[in-house]
């Protein structure tokens, strides 16, 4: 499972609408855009940083807000700790998930959890297809002076899709909107970011 580049992590209201107005202008070359993201993954060891966390649900009209800290450790694991406004730790390894909160600790596999396994996935790869899977998804691809924002649907994204936006020079993640059917969403923006990458010689 390739790595992410926050890459992780890995979160914005319905679609965006995408226009010129907004600064957003069409990538024409998006495999080769593909390409470079994974390359830039392939090389992260590890990401620590701020998270922001705005989870929008229509039947409770309203949207919930919650800040923490973010961790990817190569090859597969993923730390989320909530500090605002409850505390509590979300440790993904592998296919196992601890849940920690007020001293209790509960574990169970991921797979039991089709939408965090779904999150976790983001978290992990950052979201993008590898380039040799790109038949099987829908992709678009738009940039402006900071960023490149991929929007994807296909298999594994349940009804929304899902929306990523990266640095463009570094292309570690800036955001990602996790869309969740009807106007349901949940959405991570990262912040304050410390990555670690091999240099590529070292691959």
């Amino acid at each position: 499972m390739k790595q992410v580049l926050p890459t992780i992590l890995l979160l914005l209201i319905p679609v965006l609408s995408v226009r010129a107005d907004d600064g957003w202008t069409p990538v024409r070359d998006v495999p080769s855009l593909v390409s470079r993201f994974s390359e830039a993954s392939s090389l992260v060891r590890s990401i620590e940083c701020r998270f922001h966390q705005k989870k929008y649900v229509d039947v409770l009209v309203g949207t919930a807000e919650s800040d923490g800290f973010y961790g990817y450790y190569a090859p597969d694991s993923v730390v989320i700790e909530y500090v605002s406004p409850d505390r509590y730790t979300i440790t993904v390894t592998g296919d196992e998930i601890r849940y920690a909160s007020a001293g209790m600790l509960t574990v169970r596999k991921l797979s039991s959890d089709r939408r965090l396994s779904g999150l976790a996935d983001i978290m992990r790869t950052g979201g993008i297809p590898d380039p040799d899977r790109l038949d099987a998804f829908d992709i678009e691809a738009y940039e402006n002076s900071s960023c490149y924002m991929f929007v994807i649907s296909g298999p594994g994204l349940r009804k929304g899709g899902l929306e990523v936006v990266a640095d463009r020079n570094d292309m570690s993640l800036v955001s990602f909107r996790l869309l969740e059917g009807g106007n349901d969403y949940t959405e991570f923006s990262f912040s304050d970011k410390v990555i670690l990458r091999a240099s590529s010689a070292d691959e």
